[in-house]
């Protein structure tokens, strides 16, 4: 049965309206410190070439790949498999560079296809649906060029795919812009926060060297975690529980850097006598043992979002004295550059992993200002989180919105009509 278009468009497989159609290298070339780009699924992101991250072949091995795959300035680069398959780019550069297999070139038809339109199509979510639904293989999952040479897409007249692309790329350019200031305000806060550990509030006194810590204000205190908190070590998994209970626990992947991740929260089977053991309270401050190198010691606060929740023996609960220290300053010392450090410094390391125990844990360096002056900074940090949170909910609301009129644009449902110049 043959797929309908809305009134004036048509839908055409892919092969029909494109000039080429191919893929990178199918074998590796050696890699060398300088010569030609070579980029991989690994650099295609929607919409976007990343290549913070370059890596080069020779210009042999180059010749090679561009005598079948010779990327131009507004080709299309669609990626065939890897976690991000289905991901489309249209190539910003210049300068000649090569493709793994990994990749796919598709280089439309001028005057029957806009590359704009094709990376929106690509990229929305009726698009991601039909290459998901062409992809070859049972453990590894793939598109094949010829699977991407029979993909059928919607044709609209040129001049409305030319109008349809620049609505949805001038929400991209907004989005992307938004992000931009984000990601530079994210680092003012995170140069804020240092500042404040080391220099204290503006106006009260001067920096001070001291042993073991670095530079913190005068009058501040110095300790270790164990002086001004208890900490507790969590609950194994895997060990037959008598009388059991299945209650929710926190794993690693739930204490991310700063926040907890609640998205997957699992049940673990535990006795009744042991809960209040390994029960978290509201202000406790969880820290990972390790795992991957960026998992090691981050933490994070618990404010008792679910009760009873427990914690993982990977998993170390912090309970902060309230005379001595707030949750929020402990877990904004941790986070720091020098909290960061320390476990770094401390870590059993293995092959891309990393550790750390309870002792280390306790013996944690740490400043100690008066609980005003933690207070104050904590106060000044929660403004400027509450602000980034604002800045990020608008970013995906606008993202959701681009989803919303991609799906309606793309399909004919809602129509536009074309610019003079383009028609």
């Amino acid at each position: 049965m043959s797929e309908s278009a809305p009134t004036g468009w048509t839908i055409a497989a892919l092969d029909s309206v494109c000039d080429k159609i191919t893929d990178g290298t199918h074998r590796s070339p050696s890699m060398t410190p300088t010569g030609f780009l070579y980029v991989t699924s690994k650099n295609i992101r929607p919409f976007r070439l990343d290549i913070e991250e370059r890596l080069y072949i020779s210009e042999e091995d180059h010749k090679e790949i561009w005598s079948r795959c010779d990327v131009r300035l507004g080709d299309l680069l669609l990626t065939k498999d890897g976690a991000n398959t289905g991901n489309a780019a249209i190539n910003p550069l210049a300068e000649a560079f090569s493709l793994l297999s990994s990749v796919a070139l598709i280089r439309p038809t001028r005057r029957l296809l806009d590359a704009g339109f094709l990376c929106q199509y690509l990229n929305s979510e009726p698009g991601r649906r039909r290459t998901t639904a062409a992809m070859d293989g049972l453990a590894i999952r793939r598109l094949t060029i010829q699977k991407i040479r029979d993909l059928n897409v919607p044709l609209p007249p040129l001049p409305e795919q030319r109008k349809i692309a620049a609505i949805l790329s001038s929400i991209d350019e907004l989005i992307e812009e938004s992000r931009r200031v984000l990601a530079q305000r994210r680092y003012v806060r995170s140069e804020v926060v240092e500042n404040l550990l080391e220099l204290g509030l503006p106006g009260r006194g001067r920096g001070l060297m001291k042993k073991g810590i670095g530079r913190v204000p005068e009058g501040w205190e110095l300790a270790v975690l164990s002086d001004v908190a208890e900490v507790q070590t969590g609950l194994a998994k895997g060990k037959q529980a008598r009388a059991a209970l299945s209650l929710p626990y926190l794993r690693v992947a739930n204490v991310q850097d700063g926040f907890i991740d609640l998205t997957e929260v699992k049940t673990i089977q535990v006795e009744s006598a042991q809960v209040e053991r390994y029960r978290l309270r509201s202000g406790d401050v969880l820290f990972t043992e390790g795992g991957d190198a960026d998992k090691l010691g981050r933490g994070a606060v618990w404010w008792g979002q679910i009760d009873p929740c427990l914690h993982q023996n990977h998993v170390f609960s912090v309970r902060p004295n309230p005379a001595l220290m707030l949750p929020d300053f402990l877990a904004l010392w941790s986070g720091s550059r020098r909290g960061k450090a320390y476990f770094s410094d401390c870590a059993k390391q293995t092959t891309n992993l990393a550790s750390i125990n309870s002792t280390q844990l306790k013996a944690l360096p740490l400043p100690l200002p008066p609980l005003t002056d933690q207070r104050s900074i904590t106060d000044i940090v929660a403004c400027m989180n509450q602000t980034l949170e604002l800045e990020s909910r608008e970013i995906r609301q606008m993202g959701a919105l681009k989803a919303a009129l991609s799906s309606r644009l793309l399909s004919g449902g809602g129509r536009v009509v074309p610019d003079e110049a383009a028609a």
